[in-house]
């Protein structure tokens, strides 16, 4: 059985490499000249560390990762908001090349083919693919995992609407020093403005600074650290040291669509579920729904009935932990700044409110079983 996943990213690459661990032909089609990952970290979770274990690349990932044990939330004037410890289930930080290439070599060892440089044009329902350069591909199954723009999605009529937040952020890895977080991820808000410090393998910090897009001070040309630090000033050797880096901003997306499946194509990852960086689940929901994908579609009977069930089964939570990163969104970068006094004590409820506390668990770590428990 032939297969063919649309885009060489992390959604991609996993894809390809469970669907060739069930017996696939895979081949994979990368618009761009090479596979690459932007210079940002990555939080992997229980979901997605099950499947890297399946993939054999577990050990890889506890080599170049950081495992967390706690998490703290902090709010202007040093109030401290939140502060957990991450018991009983694992998160690790790495840096996106590392988990990029950690994917490549699970699917280059169970032979998939990469085709760069292939930018596809047209996808029908029966798997029909026609690149730019005019030759054509006929597949068994079709996976759509070309992000937020989707070109697969939107083909195919799946596609409701591609939004921006009114927020962005500036993603960046810089070399860490003793003063950095070791095996925490930090987190502090002042206003609309959020950053967040978290280890990202040895000898790295990975920073993530968001705002508001209306926020002219900080979404400039380039990252302006003397502006971050008058309001962190905790980081203000870190954004110093950040300067010194290749940094884009990248506006928050979100995306809604009315369907993940047509014919024999299936679609994932951004495409489907496009959400701002803010509950660590992003890459970890396009590696687990891929999984599941490839289990349910191997031996490749009515690959379509197939495909429908296994959207069936993941839509409803993969939608809930996109509306949470998306409603986390709003709290840090839309709260109305005549009520800020009532966002800590509203953080502070939701993280320890045992329903609330329970149901973002579930969603941070891609496990809709701690909801039935």
């Amino acid at each position: 059985m032939d297969a063919a996943v649309v885009g060489g990213g992390i959604g991609g690459v996993a894809t390809a490499a469970c669907l060739a661990a069930e017996g696939y032909n895979v081949t994979v089609f990368e618009r761009a000249a090479q596979l690459r990952e932007i210079g940002a970290g990555i939080f992997l979770k229980e979901n997605s560390l099950g499947v890297l274990e399946t993939l054999g690349q577990i050990d890889r990932v506890k080599q170049t990762g950081t495992a967390l044990n706690r998490a703290e939330l902090w709010a202007r004037g040093g109030r401290r908001l939140l502060s957990r410890p991450i018991d009983g289930h694992r998160v690790s930080v790495l840096p996106r090349q590392e988990l990029h290439a950690a994917l490549i070599a699970a699917a280059e060892e169970r032979g998939v083919r990469f085709q760069t440089d292939a930018a596809v044009v047209s996808v029908t329902r029966k798997g029909a693919i026609k690149l730019r350069d005019g030759s054509q591909f006929l597949a068994n199954l079709v996976v759509g995992a070309d992000g937020v723009g989707s070109m697969v999605r939107d083909s195919l009529g799946l596609g409701r609407s591609v939004d921006q937040t009114g927020a962005g952020s500036w993603r960046t890895l810089v070399e860490s020093v003793p003063a950095d977080p070791k095996n925490s991820v930090i987190e502090y808000w002042n206003g609309s403005r959020r950053v967040l410090v978290v280890p990202s393998g040895h000898g790295i910090t990975y920073l993530c600074a968001s705002s508001r897009n209306d926020d002219t001070a900080t979404n400039g040309d380039r990252f302006v650290p003397e502006v971050w630090a008058r309001d962190f000033p905790e980081f203000e050797d870190l954004f110093r040291r950040a300067g010194h880096t290749e940094m884009v901003r990248r506006e928050h997306s979100k995306c809604s669509v009315s369907g993940w499946t047509a014919g024999v194509v299936a679609i994932l990852g951004d495409a489907v579920h496009g959400q701002p960086p803010n509950l660590g689940q992003g890459a970890g929901m396009a590696i687990s729904n891929a999984a599941d994908l490839a289990r349910r579609v191997s031996g490749g009977a009515d690959i379509e009935t197939k495909l429908k069930e296994w959207e069936t089964c993941n839509r409803a939570f993969t939608e809930a932990v996109q509306r949470w990163s998306n409603t986390y969104d709003d709290v840090v970068h839309a709260w109305p700044s005549t009520l800020q006094f009532l966002r800590g004590p509203f953080v502070r409820f939701i993280g320890k409110f045992p329903p609330t506390r329970r149901r973002w668990s579930a969603l941070g770590q891609g496990l809709p079983e701690i909801l039935a428990s």
